[in-house]
């Protein structure tokens, strides 16, 4: 039973795992709100009382899907060179191959030339 005026929750229990398979094909918590007929707010609630993470949901804020790997050449091919392949700017691309701490081929070539690596 949920906390409040008696009110049944909901999203019953016995559909967590059909909600938590959604929420993890639709990658947002307005996505799966909208297919389930209930707020955002009502969808966040239940994806915290099943015990979803939603500090990190399956799609970022600007609606674009997580992917673990960014591009298969990123670190190997230049920035400039990765961005034109995905469509995208080469600053983009720097952002994200640093986030994942992945060096820029420019940076590992000056090591190698200064013998730093063989």
């Amino acid at each position: 039973m949920s906390k409040g005026r008696g009110r049944l929750p909901a999203i019953p229990d016995d559909k967590k795992e059909e909600f938590l398979a959604d929420y993890q094909s639709e990658g947002s918590a307005r996505a799966l709100a909208a297919k389930w007929g209930v707020s955002s707010v009502t969808a966040l609630k239940s994806l915290r009382r099943f015990g979803a993470d939603t500090s990190k949901p399956p799609v970022e804020t600007r609606g674009r899907k997580r992917r673990p790997c960014y591009h298969p050449k990123l670190g190997q091919w230049s920035d400039a060179r990765v961005a034109e392949d995905l469509g995208v700017s080469a600053q983009a691309v720097s952002q994200a191959r640093r986030a994942r701490g992945i060096e820029s081929p420019t940076a590992r070539a000056m090591r190698i030339v200064s013998g730093e690596e063989g």
